[in-house]
């Protein structure tokens, strides 16, 4: 998804998540997008708790122009087994 929006001309991606892009899988993707053009930011956040949310946005806002479009895909992965 991210980078067909970079396709589609975004030049600006904030990602909200609980470990905030410190993974190597999510370096490698955020590095990616760079390397394609993107200037890119995880930020570490719980986005179940709307005062963090808003503290996170505001202090990115402060480094990136205004939010232009929000794409929600948060999940929750439950694996169970047969009993």
């Amino acid at each position: 998804m991210a980078q067909r929006m970079i396709a589609q001309g975004a030049k600006n991606l904030i990602f909200l998540s609980r470990s905030g892009g410190k993974n190597e899988t999510a370096r490698v993707f955020l590095d990616a997008l760079r390397q394609a053009g993107a200037n890119t930011e995880a930020i570490a956040c719980d986005v179940t708790n709307a005062t963090e949310v808003n503290q996170s946005i505001e202090a990115t806002l402060q480094r990136f122009p205004p939010i232009r479009g929000v794409i929600q895909a948060a999940m929750v992965l439950e694996v169970r087994f047969p009993t």
